[in-house]
């Protein structure tokens, strides 16, 4: 943050979160980067599929990313960016959040945060 622009609570990095969105952020190779998964690697969860298996999967599961990605964007940064976001889109990413949140209410206490996380 630019020195003045100190956020003291949660309204105040609001007001600074959407000013950075609408006048801010630029649409540059670093931002368009972020999204380009194109070449991304195997996750290590699918370390054993075959190389010409994870071909084959990387250009559905880059898609998915960067409509996940698209879905967290406020709305102001779609519209820079030039990404539309349909009510089906919107419907999708609202249950697929309700579906993990109740997904997570499955997994064991000791096992939802680093081992730090839980220290704290």
């Amino acid at each position: 943050m630019r020195p003045g622009t100190e956020v003291v609570d949660w309204r105040g990095f609001e007001a600074y979160f959407d000013r950075m969105c609408a006048e801010v952020l630029a649409d540059n190779w670093a931002t368009r980067a972020v999204l380009d998964l194109r070449h991304i690697g195997k996750p290590a969860l699918l370390r054993r599929l075959p190389s010409a298996g994870w071909r084959v999967l990387r250009a559905p599961m880059a898609r998915f990313m960067v409509w996940l990605t698209v879905g967290m964007y406020p709305p102001v940064v779609r519209a820079r960016l030039g990404y539309g976001w349909s009510r089906r889109s919107a419907l999708a990413l609202r249950l697929m959040g309700r579906l993990i949140a109740l997904a997570w209410r499955l997994v064991p206490f000791e096992r939802r945060f680093h081992p730090r996380a839980r220290a704290a």
